[in-house]
């Protein structure tokens, strides 16, 4: 038997599924060149072919732990002189089109080329079905794609004409994507006529009303015919009537359940960008009230998971940690409470989660206040290489230091600064050790220090709180220029502008010469959106009293406190001196076990 019938008795007409079977093992053939021939074929047959636009690739089909199947590179001068030796006519259409465009993409031979473009339309004519049409319309892609490089006007033109028979056959009756795949080709190849399509599009839009993802495509596919025919007025016309169509859906969705009013603000969300896209504003802001009267609505649908602790144990082995111990050193007792989480560890935290659990990892996280209002949305990281996106990355990290400050601030802080409250009798003068003489704190600022950490001591945090954000924000401010940064601009008009807090906590002299981890911890709590991001929420009215009671504010004071000890004369003079304060047992690491935690959540 020769290679070319034992390759013709191959049932399988596709070109990226050959199935195992397809080649026999032990199939006996003429001649050691149709053996060598038949393997070859069979190595190149079990290649992935990834076909894009306008390119192939041929990769191994398996590749794990450094290990891989067949591959490009492992075919010699020799194996491409035996493809060069074949008679193509003979082979399987399939197999033709495979191998007459691997010798065309490796070897640039332009009569491959033009094999390649035959078999490939060939294929798609085999293959193609109004039910079952995938596979075949990455062959006509690949035959538009070649006909391009090697400048073939003609055998393009019939491979678009093609498609437009199909598209103007079936007339947008489909109820899938078929139509809109086709259409999307003949667009990008400028073939046929742009008002016969926009019909056929417009056809697709009034059948399509249900599915909103059909919808969006087809607009999609309208915009880029307008733009074909460089019509401005038919592209803002196109915008506008998404956003009414998207008005529609969102007033179809008449539940109050949590998941039908997150759909609907979506859907009035993309409106309101493309009314105010397409210069639309009034009709822009009326669609934004309406978004602020359906977000007061999701809080009450949210669902919740709640955790209840064992929390005797800790308490007692805390009210024990206070024992005998002055005022002063209670403060110090304090800050061994608050945690400073180095960055690389937090780092480290978050990618060994995304590579345990990565299906938990695969969708964006979207993050509302108190009123629905979303404030902040995460998008996943790069499972392949998580750092490829460092600002991200750095968000996520935020995130995750944000979890540890919650759960630090409501078992272990909130309940050191009570067992303080109750145990001393203290006035602002006692806390005198922390901030007096100490350079951290720019000069004149010691008083209100002094004053916002006495009322963050007696419970006040919402006040407290409204005092020690700013005041951070300077204290950071000023160390940055007492380490020779600059930390404001020169406006065009002449006026000087001081920098926003973000690029002062990313100024090299600061970064220099201060710790990094506290830097970063800082400009998380004060500053950062996927942090705690205090500073902002103060500064614009939004922080409650009830959310300045939060694990995160505690734990901001906490750390504030903390963070003054380390440059207080006082305070390290006493934790050298103070026995009481270095011999510190740590808990026991199930000392808050979880008794139950339940959901509401559907």
């Amino acid at each position: 038997m020769t290679v070319y019938e034992a390759l013709n008795q191959i049932e399988t007409k596709s070109f990226v599924l050959f199935g195992t079977n397809a080649f026999q093992q032990d199939i006996s053939l003429d001649t050691e060149y149709d053996r060598q021939i038949y393997d070859l074929i069979k190595n190149i047959c079990n290649l992935h072919a990834k076909i894009s636009v306008m390119d192939i690739e041929f990769q191994p089909s398996i590749e794990l732990m450094g290990k891989r199947s067949f591959g490009l590179q492992d075919m010699t001068e020799d194996d491409f002189i035996l493809l060069e030796s074949l008679n193509l006519p003979l082979l399987p259409v399939n197999i033709r089109a495979r191998v007459a465009d691997l010798l065309w993409t490796e070897r640039k031979i332009y009569n491959y080329a033009l094999v390649a473009i035959e078999s490939y339309i060939t294929l798609f004519n085999l293959l193609f079905s109004d039910d079952d049409w995938l596979e075949s319309l990455d062959m006509i892609r690949r035959a538009l794609s070649i006909s391009i490089q090697i400048k073939q006007r003609e055998k393009h033109d019939n491979a678009c004409q093609i498609l437009y028979k199909h598209i103007r056959r079936i007339d947008g009756a489909d109820g899938l994507f078929l139509s809109l795949h086709l259409i999307e080709i003949v667009i990008r190849e400028e073939y046929g006529d742009p008002n016969a399509l926009i019909a056929i599009l417009n056809k697709i839009v009034q059948n399509s009303h249900s599915n909103v993802h059909k919808v969006e495509a087809t607009f999609d596919l309208l915009r880029e015919c307008f733009k074909w025919k460089k019509d401005n007025p038919g592209i803002c016309s196109t915008n506008i009537a998404l956003a009414q169509y998207y008005e529609k859906k969102a007033g179809e969705l008449t539940g109050d359940d949590f998941q039908s009013l997150v759909i609907a603000e979506d859907y009035l969300k993309k409106a309101v960008f493309l009314y105010r896209n397409n210069r639309e504003t009034k009709q822009a802001e009326r669609v934004q009230r309406e978004i602020v009267q359906l977000q007061k609505k999701i809080p009450q649908t949210m669902g919740y998971i709640q955790r209840s602790y064992d929390v005797s144990n800790l308490y007692e082995y805390m009210v024990k940690c206070f024992d005998g111990l002055s005022f002063q050193e209670a403060l110090l007792r304090l800050t061994q409470f608050t945690t400073f989480h180095k960055k690389e560890d937090m780092k480290k935290a978050v990618i060994d989660e995304l590579r345990e659990y990565p299906l938990s990892h695969l969708f964006k996280k979207t993050f509302t206040n108190s009123t629905g209002q979303t404030v902040l949305t995460l998008d996943p990281l790069d499972m392949h290489n998580p750092e490829k996106d460092q600002e991200l990355l750095g968000a996520h990290i935020h995130q995750r230091f944000l979890e540890y400050e919650n759960i630090e601030g409501d078992l272990y802080l909130r309940r050191a600064l009570g067992i303080i409250r109750d145990k001393y009798d203290f006035q602002p003068s006692d806390l005198d050790c922390l901030i007096l003489d100490n350079p951290i704190i720019p000069q004149g600022r010691e008083r209100i220090f002094r004053s916002a950490i006495y009322m963050a001591l007696k419970g006040q945090e919402y006040e407290a709180i409204h005092i020690l954000s700013p005041q951070m924000e300077n204290l950071f401010r000023n160390l940055a220029r007492e380490l020779g940064a600059l930390t404001v601009t020169l406006e065009n008009n002449g006026t000087s502008k001081e920098k926003l807090l973000t690029s002062v906590f990313d100024l090299p002299e600061l970064i220099d010469a201060y710790d990094n981890d506290i830097l970063f911890l800082f400009e998380g709590l004060l500053n950062e959106q996927a942090g705690a991001n205090i500073r902002n929420n103060a500064a614009h009215g939004l922080l409650t009293e009830s959310s300045a009671k939060s694990g995160a504010c505690i734990y901001f004071i906490c750390a504030v406190i903390r963070l003054l000890s380390y440059t207080s004369s006082e305070c390290i003079s006493l934790l050298i001196n103070s026995s009481k304060i270095r011999d510190l047992k740590p808990p026991s690491k199930n000392i808050a076990p979880v008794l139950s935690s339940d959901s509401n959540a559907d």
